[in-house]
């Protein structure tokens, strides 16, 4: 089980939903848990946080890109999420979602940056996506660059999220990250 605090090199699992991922770290990783509502892995390099999450996603997602006050219910499969995003006002997506395959799970990975939505958001400069278990959001902050792989799962979608706020270190994160994602396996 993952707990809060500095990770040893090693393996560890923890949940995202209803599924459990196992997973292998190298040093220099801390990890949190948050019970049904997924896991994030965080790595502080030069000053600049940098994430792994895993994030579930069940197809209610926020109407306003800079409120949380109001959700609405599109489709609960990888496509319906990539298609969201690609549309999401404040998301710029880099190219086309491209089919990948991560622990025998299918999904659509893709990668984006987090632009001013156009409106004032509360908080300040944050990009509303999804509701988390009817407790929480996920988004982005204005600035972030991030990789979103889309997994389609039993209760939906696991979606895993490698971001960092300085785009500049955003390829360096994908090269550290990149290991943790090919030995994740699912149950």
């Amino acid at each position: 089980m993952l707990c809060a605090g500095s990770l040893a090199a090693g393996e560890y699992s923890a949940n995202s939903g209803s599924t459990e991922i196992t997973f292998t770290v190298d040093e220099g990783w801390a990890g949190s848990e948050y019970e049904d509502l997924g896991f994030e892995l965080l790595m502080v390099d030069e000053g600049v946080p940098h994430a792994i999450s895993a994030a579930p996603y069940a197809g209610v997602v926020y109407s306003d890109v800079c409120s949380g006050a109001e959700t609405e219910e599109i489709g609960p499969k990888a496509a319906d999420f990539a298609a969201f995003m690609a549309d999401r006002p404040g998301i710029e997506m880099q190219g086309e979602p491209a089919e990948i395959t991560v622990g025998a799970r299918s999904g659509l990975q893709f990668d984006v940056d987090a632009v001013d939505p156009g409106c004032e958001s509360d908080p300040p400069d944050r990009v509303w996506l999804w509701e988390l278990g009817g407790v929480t959001d996920f988004h982005l902050s204005v600035g972030e660059a991030a990789r979103l792989i889309a997994l389609d799962d039993e209760s939906g979608v696991i979606v895993l999220i490698i971001e960092t706020f300085d785009p500049a270190q955003f390829d360096a994160l994908l090269e550290k990250a990149q290991p943790i994602i090919d030995s994740m396996t699912f149950s």
